[in-house]
């Protein structure tokens, strides 16, 4: 049984190599071809596009922050310096947890 362990996670790991190289394949790749569609579809149009500065999970946990420190009497706009957000967020943010 521990052999059988050891080989699964042999396999996992490698697989995970294999993840790894292909995802960094299609990250240099999938630029040129997004391209390539959008000016397919929207050529001479100006678009734009919001794309978010941090991830979901990163999101939480600076608002549980956030929820904390406002719990604990600290000023909105020193949160707001630490957590490098607007205090328009920490507002938004007390909103939601108070």
């Amino acid at each position: 049984m521990q052999g059988t362990n050891f080989l699964l996670a042999a396999l996992h790991l490698a697989l995970r190599r294999v993840e790894s190289s292909t995802v960094d394949e299609l990250r240099a790749e999938l630029p040129a071809e997004f391209d390539s569609v959008l000016r397919e579809q929207f050529g001479g149009q100006t678009l734009r596009f919001y794309v978010r500065k941090t991830q979901r999970t990163e999101r939480v946990d600076r608002d549980q922050r956030i929820e904390a420190a406002l719990s604990q009497g600290e000023a909105p706009i020193v949160i707001s310096e630490r957590e490098n957000v607007s205090k328009r967020h920490i507002r938004r943010v007390r909103a939601r947890f108070i």
